[in-house]
């Protein structure tokens, strides 16, 4: 029972991930996605 409780329950998965990823590519664009890293940390 314990097995099935995720370990960071609402952080997406595998295939959700590269979705949200893809929307922020979509949004800011490729140019600016280096910019917003250095930023952000």
């Amino acid at each position: 029972m314990l097995d099935s409780i995720p370990l960071f329950p609402g952080l997406p998965g595998g295939p959700e991930l590269l979705i949200v990823l893809l929307i922020v590519v979509l949004l800011f664009g490729a140019n600016k996605l280096p910019q917003l890293a250095r930023s952000s940390g």
